[in-house]
């Protein structure tokens, strides 16, 4: 009868492990795969779009560039930018789309320091480009990335 006892309390016990793996562990694994899909996929959008970004510096109209000016043809930085940017996944398995670019212009607002290291090629008001992009993911999951490339002389 002791025999029957024990046997009944341990198939009990693998059932018990089994619902508590199967109602508490596989959760918890799942949610963390989840997550590092996320930042995966979150990483290698930045990559993309950091890579794409300096596509502007051939925007630059060159005549303006023997005067010693950086002058951007805004139209053809924002085309440039979003072809590399397709051309970039073109090359990566990301099963997204590129919902939407954003580019804006700016300049920057100070120049470097007289002993700062860059202060020979970063006088003030030379031009910054800032790209907003957005994907959606074949599951819905959305991916929105700020970058930012402040053009200098070399």
């Amino acid at each position: 009868m002791s025999r029957l006892r024990a046997k009944k309390g341990a198939v009990g016990m693998v059932l018990m492990a089994s619902a508590f793996f199967i109602l508490l562990i596989l959760p918890l694994m799942k949610a963390t795969i989840d997550y590092n899909l996320q930042v995966v996929r979150h990483q290698l959008c930045s990559s993309i779009l950091e890579a794409s970004m300096p596509a502007a510096y051939k925007a630059v109209s060159s005549e303006q560039l023997s005067l010693g000016k950086l002058v951007l043809n805004q139209t053809q930085a924002n085309s440039l930018i979003k072809q590399h940017i397709k051309q970039n996944m073109s090359g990566v398995n990301l099963n997204a789309q590129l919902k939407s670019l954003t580019v804006k212009y700016s300049t920057n607002k100070y120049a470097e320091a007289e002993n700062h290291w860059l202060s020979r090629n970063r006088p003030q008001n030379m031009p910054v480009v800032t790209a907003t992009a957005v994907w959606v993911f074949t599951d819905g999951w959305q991916c929105q990335i700020k970058e930012s490339i402040e053009l200098i002389l070399d």
